[in-house]
């Protein structure tokens, strides 16, 4: 994980209902990287959801498969509900998964959809350096 996604994620988890987030690669279980590392890639600001947790979140959402007869490019996220809490789901053409839990009502869950947009527009730290 590069810095300027870790720096992403940790001006996100501030947010007020943010419970947690976290950016992972789908790729990384089959690249024989291991498995996603809770402290390396993960953020949280609620300790009833810890970094652990979130990280197997991600672990999780890595191996959940898409729609079925959905392209994987058809869909910009996916959203779970819960009783109190929602988790999001997305993941850019260039394979990494950004994921975050909030709360219901929050201003994490009323930014939730332009926080993923904007996670799906970022560019790379690579590609911020001029060639």
């Amino acid at each position: 994980m590069n810095e300027y996604f870790e720096q992403w994620l940790d001006a996100r988890i501030t947010v007020p209902g943010m419970l947690a987030c976290g950016i992972t690669s789908v790729n990384m279980l089959d690249s024989g990287i291991g498995a996603v590392d809770a402290t390396a890639f993960c953020r949280s600001s609620d300790p009833g959801f810890s970094t652990h947790q979130m990280a197997q979140v991600l672990r999780l959402l890595q191996d959940t498969p898409f729609a079925p007869e959905t392209e994987p490019s058809a869909l910009k996220w996916r959203t779970w509900v819960f009783g109190n809490g929602k988790i999001r789901a997305t993941i850019r053409p260039d394979g990494l998964l950004f994921a975050a839990a909030v709360l219901l009502n929050s201003n994490a869950d009323q930014l939730l959809d332009p926080l993923t947009e904007e996670f799906l527009t970022l560019k790379t730290a690579e590609q911020l350096v001029p060639q």
